[in-house]
């Protein structure tokens, strides 16, 4: 809305009147000084109406209209004030009415909590910077609090027009998060709806994480300010972030008695009744740890790239994902099998975990390593263990076990694949040469993992190959080799003298096949 000045009076004023008017109306007395601006324009009783969303703040959450200088975007002290009507967060401030267009809009108060599913125990304030020239509606939400600064900083230090300024400023913190795409003006973003509304949820869920609403407050201060002064967010706290997204994306953090964190979420929001399906938020929960990673676009040009975290910071340095079919990036073990999968069966000793498997020749493969719900991660060496004895190597790679106890770990209905099965194999896979190593690690097929082995001699254990080598149990006490020389099979005991060394037998990864 654009409030135009009166260029007549008592039906006559004169040329060089109307010239003085006119410039007054359209100088380049704008926002960061830009000549492409088309200039300064009141706003005149203007009814701004729109929705307050982290989760939806709730009724009586205070909402604040503040009149910005046209020029250097500096609050004037004047404003207008309502509430939020209701707990949808939807609002409307009345007869507004400013010197010029650009306003700062503040929501302050309780909001649900999505995560908790409850109603935040404590107050946020989240705002939006916007130009009323030509909009009535103004959503604030996690992304227009985000850019805020930003744009104030571009405008005000770097000389830039509100325009440009709030479209870089988006563009950054989009990035930051892991999107490459552009979702439109952040103040028409809604949290219910599409591809923005997904990426809202999942910033409010990841800027939430596990915290309370005081630590929500100081992490979005902190995000926020990173932004104003680089337009980047880079700090050891993202990276902490990235490692709780990845944990929660594949379960291992759970709300309650064992139930999925993201299922949980997204249950809570389904409950609110706004919308009969709730967006795919769980994919820009994805797209975030994997930038942060620095796995880049899991798309249809490089579906099934592995690709190693290169975040030094990270607690899973050095760990392989890959990129499936359906556009996300996962663990090697955890990667997605959609046209070539026979069938899923039961890990022992747990409800609902499942392997994946694929007919490779005239057999049918488990598609995964073998692991066990409940694993010793200390030196037993009684029984399959971690390698190193890290809890986190059994979630990737799965479980080394030794020769006496590695079919027990087998799904009813499968064992160790005899010395015949392991040669159809590798014929199906090209013989034993590099072109076979790189084949049976192709996670499209066998996806076989340098899940490293162990062996004891005297009273150590001697770790070797992980991320380099992969060993795989064959019923006659032999081993499946694979490393990035070829593929071979071997005896499990390098032949140290006994009365030298005593020798137990080595512990290597298990795949099962079917009987």
């Amino acid at each position: 809305m654009r409030n135009v000045c009166s260029f007549f009076k008592n039906g006559f004023v004169s040329a060089f009147a109307m010239v003085s008017l006119l410039a007054g109306c359209f100088g380049d007395d704008v926002a960061g000084g830009a000549s492409g601006d088309a200039g300064v324009y009141a706003v005149k009783d203007l009814d701004v109406a729109g929705v307050s969303q982290k989760g939806p703040f709730l009724t009586g959450s205070s909402v604040t209209v503040q009149e910005l200088d046209g020029r250097t975007l500096v609050q004037t002290g004047k404003s207008f004030r309502a509430s939020v009507k209701n707990n949808l967060g939807d609002f409307v401030v009345k007869g507004v009415t400013l010197a010029s267009q650009y306003a700062l809009l503040e929501v302050n108060g309780y909001y649900r909590n999505e995560i908790s599913g409850e109603r935040s125990k404590g107050v946020i304030a989240l705002n939006a910077l916007t130009d009323l020239s030509d909009r009535n509606h103004v959503n604030v939400n996690m992304l227009t609090h985000l850019v805020t600064d930003r744009i104030l900083n571009l405008v005000q230090k770097g000389g830039m027009s509100f325009k440009d300024a709030k479209k870089q400023a988006e563009t950054e913190v989009l990035a930051s998060f892991g999107v490459l795409n552009d979702m439109g003006n952040s103040e028409d973003l809604d949290l219910f709806t599409g591809d923005g509304g997904a990426f809202l949820l999942a910033v409010s869920v990841l800027m939430q994480g596990n915290g309370s609403e005081a630590d929500l407050s100081e992490r979005i201060a902190h995000v926020a300010a990173a932004f104003a002064e680089s337009g980047a967010w880079e700090s050891p706290e993202k990276t902490e972030i990235a490692d709780w997204a990845l944990q929660v994306e594949n379960g291992f953090k759970k709300f309650g008695a064992g139930i999925n964190l993201l299922e949980h979420i997204r249950k809570n929001v389904e409950s609110w009744n706004v919308v009969a399906s709730v967006p795919n938020f769980e994919i820009f929960i994805n797209k975030f740890w994997a930038h942060e990673y620095g796995l880049g676009v899991c798309g249809d040009n490089n579906v099934y790239e592995v690709k190693r975290n290169e975040n030094a910071l990270s607690e899973y340095y050095g760990i392989e994902f890959t990129c499936n079919p359906s556009g996300r990036w996962s663990w090697v073990r955890m990667r997605e099998l959609q046209n070539n999968v026979y069938e899923e069966v039961p890990v022992p000793q747990t409800k609902d975990d499942m392997y994946k498997v694929i007919k490779i020749g005239n057999q049918f493969w488990m598609a995964e390593n073998a692991r066990l719900a409940d694993v010793p991660v200390e030196d037993s060496f009684l029984g399959c263990e971690c390698y190193d004895s890290k809890k986190l190597n059994c979630d990737v790679y799965g479980v080394l076990c030794p020769f006496e106890k590695a079919s027990d770990v087998c799904p009813i209905g499968y064992g160790l694949p005899e010395p015949a099965d392991v040669e159809d194999l590798l014929q199906s896979y090209g013989g034993s040469g590099v072109e076979a190593a790189e084949a049976l690690r192709a996670m499209d097929g066998f996806g076989a993992l340098y899940a490293g082995s162990t062996q004891r001699i005297m009273e150590r254990n001697l770790l070797e190959g992980i991320n380099e080598k992969a060993w795989y149990w064959i019923s006659d006490r032999t081993l499946l080799k694979i490393d990035s020389t070829g593929v071979r099979v071997e005896p499990a005991e390098y032949g140290v003298p006994e009365e030298i060394f005593h020798l137990y037998p080595v512990k290597a990864s298990v795949r099962c096949v079917k009987k």
